[in-house]
């Protein structure tokens, strides 16, 4: 009590020093209005907080449940921007590219964070790796699993990366799946 004692003081003294007199009622309405105007932020705000929970438990549920989850996350944050942002900042983080990609879909056509969303989608979608051994690797790991259009398109996007590395992996021309 000897803390909002303090406070109460403080704030007399400046009211009556700036010559300003308020009545005992007014003190609660400021706050009231403040809270009103304050609610629909806070209320983003706690919403973008539930749909990260939900993200987060994605890899302690069984697999029936982590699409529900990811639905649920998207859902929480569907008019907010900055949310979806955070859902996909959340989904790279937990390894979950489709849905990155599908909250920096929604956030394209908000139009808003531009910058930080081009960022994301280069590192989701040209991440050819951190050196030209471990983009050997993935593009290794990816023809042997039969992906060749990926296998075919990390490779350019090695080469461009690393052009003076000669010793790339040969690889099938890809099949079209039509």
């Amino acid at each position: 009590m000897g803390r909002f004692n303090i406070i109460k003081e403080l704030v007399e003294t400046f009211l009556t020093i700036t010559g300003i007199h308020l009545q005992a009622w007014m003190g609660p309405v400021f706050f009231l209005a403040l809270g009103a105007l304050l609610f629909p932020t806070i209320r983003r705000s706690h919403r973008t907080g539930k749909a990260r929970k939900r993200l987060r438990l994605i890899p302690y549920r069984r697999l029936e449940d982590r699409q529900r989850l990811e639905d649920e996350a998207l859902d929480l944050v569907h008019n907010n921007p900055s949310g979806q942002l955070a859902v996909a900042q959340e989904a790279m983080r937990l390894g979950r590219k489709a849905l990155a990609l599908e909250a920096l879909a929604a956030l394209e056509a908000s139009g808003r964070h531009a910058d930080q969303r081009l960022r994301m989608q280069r590192e989701l979608e040209e991440s050819p790796g951190h050196s030209a051994l471990e983009a050997r690797a993935a593009i290794e790991r990816l023809a042997e699993a039969e992906l060749l259009v990926e296998a075919h398109r990390r490779l350019s996007l090695a080469k461009r990366r690393w052009p003076s590395v000669t010793d790339w992996p040969e690889l099938p021309p890809p099949v079209d799946e039509k």
